[in-house]
C-alpha cells in the first residue's frame, strides 16, 4: 500500500476528477486524493450529470499502477466496494450494482467514475473518483436517489469517511497490484445485488435482456441473453428487472 493518503481539500471545484487529472499531469504522486465540499460540473458514467451540493462526499484518487490494462475495470469495483464496506460499518445495509453503482434501501447512494490520462512525461495515470451522498437532504436528491442521512437519520463527518474509504480502497488496491484480484472479486460478490437477477443492459447502442450469471476475475459480468447466448460485459448501463 502507498504511504498515508494525502488529501487535498477544496471548497468547490468543477469536479474532483478534473482537479486530480490536472495534478496528475503535473506529476503528483499516487495516493494523493482531491476532496471537495461541492462540484459545479460533477459527472458520472457516460457524461451523466452528478448533482453535487454541499453535504456529499466528492473524492478522487490519483493512481499510477504498474499492471497491464486488462484488469483496470476492477479499479472502479474496488472503490465502490470500499464505500459499501464503510457504509456497513455505519450500520447501513448497502449493495453494489454492477459495474460501479452503490445502493442503499434500493436507491442509488453513490457511484464511481474511473478515467485515465498521461502526465507531461508521458507516464500513464488513472483517476478513481467517488461520489457518495452523505448528509445530503432529500430536496437535493434526484428521483431514485438517497443519502446516508436519509436512510439513517444521522449526520456524519465527511472527511473522516473520506479517509476511511481511502484506506479501505488501498487495502484492495494492494491486492490488485500483486495480481490477487480474486480477493477483490470474492469480497465484491458478497455485496453484488446484480448476480442472480434478470437485467436489461444498454450495450453498444442496443438494449439486451438477460440473466446475470457470474462476476469474472477481471471484473467483467457474464450474462445469458434471452437468445440463450452467454455474453461477457466489461461496462454497460444496467437495470435490474422485476419478475
Amino acid at each position: 500500500m502507498p504511504g498515508r493518503i494525502k488529501i487535498l481539500r477544496y471548497i468547490e471545484v468543477t469536479s474532483t476528477n478534473d482537479v486530480a487529472k490536472s495534478l496528475a499531469w503535473q506529476g503528483e504522486e499516487e495516493a494523493t486524493a482531491v476532496l471537495a465540499l461541492s462540484q459545479t460540473k460533477g459527472r458520472g458514467r457516460g457524461n451523466n450529470v452528478w448533482v453535487s451540493p454541499p453535504g456529499g462526499l466528492y473524492l478522487s484518487f490519483i493512481l499510477r499502477p504498474s499492471r497491464e490494462r486488462s484488469s483496470f475495470s476492477l479499479l472502479s469495483l474496488a472503490l465502490a466496494l470500499a464505500a459499501v464496506r464503510r457504509l456497513k460499518k455505519k450500520k447501513v445495509s448497502a449493495s453494489l450494482k454492477w459495474p460501479n453503482d452503490i445502493l442503499a434501501a434500493g436507491k442509488k447512494i453513490g457511484g464511481v467514475l474511473t478515467e485515465q490520462g498521461s502526465d507531461r512525461k508521458g507516464k500513464r495515470f488513472f483517476i478513481n473518483g467517488l461520489g457518495l451522498n452523505i448528509n445530503t437532504s432529500s430536496q437535493f436528491l434526484l428521483p431514485g436517489a438517497t443519502s446516508l442521512y436519509e436512510v439513517s437519520g444521522e449526520t456524519f463527518d465527511i472527511e473522516a469517511i473520506a479517509q476511511e474509504v481511502g484506506e479501505e480502497f488501498f487495502y484492495f488496491y494492494n491486492f490488485w497490484e500483486k495480481g490477487k484480484s480474486d480477493i477483490i472479486i470474492k469480497a465484491a460478490e458478497a455485496f453484488l445485488s446484480t448476480l442472480g437477477k434478470f437485467i436489461e443492459v444498454e450495450y453498444k447502442g442496443e438494449k439486451i435482456s438477460g440473466f446475470a450469471l457470474a462476476l469474472e476475475k477481471d471484473g467483467s459480468l457474464l450474462i445469458r441473453g434471452d437468445n440463450g447466448k452467454v455474453m461477457r460485459l466489461y461496462s454497460a448501463f444496467v437495470r435490474h428487472l422485476k419478475v
